[in-house]
């Protein structure tokens, strides 16, 4: 299947996954999300894409016991992220769809993303 001519940079991205998870943890401040924890994380924050089931923030250790907390804060995560609108091509139709995938422990917190290119 031929890629989309949407485009998306990663920078911009890094971005908008750092101010809207800057917001979540304020709407939401009694759920740590620790991606220090992260296998592999560097300086800048990472960001995690797995077409097309997941884009948001990396795999990390979290609070398995507060699943409600976990919707709750990834849904403000995702809210701020679908109002960048240097991201919007990600969204499918104009829409960011919240997604959360735990395996083994680990948490994945995002949205569904749309078939775009990513750049540097």
């Amino acid at each position: 299947m031929p890629r989309s001519a949407k485009t998306v940079s990663i920078r911009q991205l890094q971005a908008a996954v750092k101010t809207a998870l800057e917001a979540a943890q304020k709407e939401h401040p009694g759920l740590k999300i620790d991606l220090a924890a992260t296998e592999g994380v560097t300086v800048s924050l990472p960001v995690y894409v797995r077409f097309p089931s997941i884009a948001g923030l990396p795999p990390f250790p979290g609070p398995e016991r507060d699943l409600q907390g976990l919707v709750a804060f990834n849904d403000a995560f995702v809210a701020s992220l679908a109002g960048n609108k240097d991201i919007s091509a990600l969204g499918i139709d104009g829409k960011f769809e919240p997604a959360i995938y735990l395996s083994r422990g680990k948490i994945t917190l995002g949205f569904v993303p749309a078939d775009v290119s990513l750049t540097q």
